[in-house]
């Protein structure tokens, strides 16, 4: 528990430390346009200058600029520490709880090997940082972006969702007229992820993830179907 503490001091610390000149976004420069004219989409964010032609519907669907905006009001911290700081910071609580919670549905709550997961995870941003491309640089440079929120923390959330809904179908005495009602559950919760992708990302990647999701419920509502007929199979046999 002491490590796991200590590891993400370290987190935090590199993450509000952090002087990193290779983040080739805008979205710090498109959160002070926001602030500056009270509007998006509307006026470019490294000139200010009015968008003549606006801008193009997938990006307007996107929200993650009025929502680091309303924090910089609501705290009065400073553009680059409320986009590369907080929201980072929050990235990567926010995954270090999916994939815990993940760990711990995937362990039968055995909590020394989910607590060794996360601490594995933490190891891993950490030891991230020497190229742009690596899951730690990404994580720890670029968390507030929405492509590295929808990967690590988004993801994750729809894998327990789909083991929380399946799991419970594949047991014997599950009720047979609750299928419904919990693969409709199963929907809606998948339904949430895709809005949530779609929102927080551009349009390519969040098509993207649309189409993941997709297969991660078709895939797993067929194994529930073919683990049934298995186990039915076995049960006449």
């Amino acid at each position: 528990m002491a490590l796991l503490f200590w590891l993400f001091v370290a987190v935090v610390w590199v993450v509000f430390t952090s002087t990193s000149g290779n983040r080739n976004d805008a979205m710090v420069e498109t959160v002070q346009t926001t602030l500056m004219t009270d509007t998006m989409n509307q006026y470019h964010p490294f000139t200010r200058q009015p968008l003549e032609l606006g801008v193009v519907v997938s990006r307007k669907i996107i929200t993650l600029p009025f929502w680091y905006s309303t924090l910089c009001l609501w705290t009065g911290m400073e553009v680059v520490d409320v986009v590369w700081g907080l929201g980072t910071l929050l990235t990567v609580i926010g995954s270090l709880l999916a994939f815990g919670e993940l760990g711990g549905l995937l362990f039968f709550r055995d909590f020394k090997k989910t607590w060794l997961l996360v601490i594995l995870l933490e190891l891993l941003y950490l030891s991230g940082d020497y190229y742009v491309g690596a899951v730690g640089y990404r994580q720890l440079f670029y968390g507030y972006s929405g492509e590295v929120i929808v990967s690590s923390m988004l993801i994750p959330c729809v894998l327990c969702v789909l083991y929380r809904f399946c799991g419970p179908i594949l047991r014997e005495d599950f009720p047979v007229e609750k299928e419904k009602i919990t693969i409709w559950g199963l929907v809606l919760s998948l339904g949430l992820f895709v809005s949530c992708s779609l929102f927080l990302t551009t349009f390519v990647w969040g098509i993207f993830m649309v189409v993941l999701s997709v297969i991660l419920f078709v895939i797993s509502i067929i194994g529930v179907r073919l683990t049934k007929k298995i186990k039915q199979k076995g049960a006449d046999n």
